[in-house]
Parts: C-alpha cells; sequence; structure tokens
C-alpha cells in the first residue's frame, strides 16, 4: 500500500523499461536520514562535482553533510 501511495508504480515504468533498460537520464532525489556512499548498490550511481566530490545536500541540518546520522 505505501508504494502505491508515492505513485511507485508509475514512476518504475518512467525509470525502467523492460525492453530498453534503465531511464538513464532520470535523476531521482530521495528524502532520508543520510546516503553511505560507499554502499555497493549506490556508489555508482551518485553525482559527483568537477572535483568527484558526491553532490548532495542535508535539509534537516541545512548542509552540504549528507552522511547518514541516523544509522538507517
Amino acid at each position: 500500500m505505501h508504494l502505491t501511495k508515492i505513485e511507485q508504480p508509475s514512476i518504475y515504468e518512467k525509470l525502467f523499461n523492460p525492453n530498453n533498460g534503465i531511464n538513464s537520464s532520470v535523476r531521482v532525489a530521495v528524502i532520508d536520514s543520510g546516503v553511505d556512499i560507499y554502499h555497493p548498490d549506490l556508489k555508482d550511481s551518485l553525482i559527483n562535482d568537477s572535483t568527484g566530490k558526491v553532490i548532495g545536500y542535508n535539509g534537516i541540518d541545512e548542509t552540504l553533510d549528507f552522511a547518514d546520522s541516523g544509522f538507517h
């Protein structure tokens, strides 16, 4: 039920097509307690600036430190 509330089925169709694969032109923002930039499922999907630093923002603390502070 929670996936339906966030319209996951329709979003999934825009992000992934079984005939064509992943739509790499779509950028996804995630609101969470932080991110582990070394996690194997995430590390190759994050956006980097020209110096190689991962781009992110902490909306709770209003800083650029987006490391997971909630151990999630």
